[in-house]
Formats: structure tokens, sequence, C-alpha cells
């Protein structure tokens, strides 16, 4: 398999809108691609979504630019990224990571996933993909999984036991595990675990 694609291509894996912008580089850049790891990531995000963004301002920007980083990192720990018993030290990490980032460059990432609908890439992607996602996610929906499956031909798609996006910081042992033993599949060596 590496011969065919290349020493230099790589087992991409992308959560949210970095598996976003997998979709696209594994369609555009397919010798580049061996295999291609999706968590929590959506094809497009959906107007619920938006709208529990904004967290009752008139736009998601508008409520990244009235609560600051932070402040809104806090609202979207609480609604769709983490559990209501998760530990409170994490939440903290988590927005205070958050709030490092600058203004500016949010909004812009904001108004980029607002608008982005990667669906017409999907066909494209020919590297195998493996897809985990939250069972009954907010984000990333079964409509979304439908067209995943539907448009992907060589996609695995694997349900976390939790409804929160941020399952990669929610479950990262078994995100970890996952992500590896799919790469070792796929380049015919043992899954070192």
């Amino acid at each position: 398999m590496l011969d065919a694609i290349g020493a230099d291509s790589v087992h991409y894996c992308g959560e949210s809108l970095g598996g976003i912008l997998g979709m696209v580089l594994a369609a555009e850049q397919p010798k580049r691609v061996r295999t291609l790891n999706l968590i929590a990531a959506p094809v497009y995000i959906n107007k619920q979504t938006q709208k529990t963004f904004a967290f009752g301002f008139p736009t998601w920007q508008d409520a990244l630019k009235q609560l600051g980083p932070k402040g809104w990192s806090e609202k979207v720990n609480s609604s769709t990224r983490f559990p209501p018993d998760t530990d409170p030290g994490l939440l903290r990490w988590f927005a205070g990571e958050q709030a490092k980032s600058k203004l500016e460059v949010l909004v812009a990432l904001s108004g980029l996933a607002s608008q982005v609908n990667v669906s017409s890439y999907l066909p494209l992607i020919k590297a195998p993909v493996l897809g985990l996602f939250p069972s009954s996610g907010p984000i990333t929906n079964r409509e979304q999984e439908e067209l995943l499956l539907s448009k992907i031909p060589n996609i695995k798609i694997i349900h976390l036991s939790t409804r929160f996006h941020s399952i990669q910081n929610i479950l990262p042992a078994s995100c970890a595990m996952q992500v590896l033993y799919f790469a070792s599949q796929h380049d015919g060596t043992p899954c070192r675990e």
C-alpha cells in the first residue's frame, strides 16, 4: 500500500473543523493522505448549531466579539462540548487555552465554518476513512453521517458513548486506540497497544 500511495503520505486526523479541512485535503491531494480520520467532524455547521453558538446574540461572530474567546468557550463548554459532570479543572483549562486565541482569528474561523459545506468533496475522497462520532451528537447529526456514508466510498463510522462533541477530550484513549488501529490496518503493521 505504501508504494502505491507514496512514502510522503500521512495518516491525517482532524477534529471538528480540522476534520472538515482534512476532507478537502483528501479530496484535493489523494496521494498525500494514506488514511483520513475524522473526530466529530461535520460536513457543514447546521443552522441549529450556529444558533446555539450565537448564545442569544444575532450571530456566532457577534457572540465571540461580545463574550470574548474565554467567555464564549465557557458557554460552549457547558452546552455542546462537555457533559455536566465534567471535571471543573478540565473546563477551566479548556476555556483558558481558548482565551489565548486572538479574537479576530476566532471570528474569521467562525465565519468560514458558518459557510463551509464540503459535500461536493466527499465522492472525491479515495483514502480509507474512519469517522469517530458521538452518539446523537448535537453538531454531527444523523443526517450528516448518512451523507458521509452515502458519498464516501470507503468509510467506517464508530459511535462513542457520549452525546457531547468534544470526544477527543472526553474519551481520549478510545479515540487514540481507534485511530492507531485504523492506521495500522492500512499500513499492514501490528498495532502497538
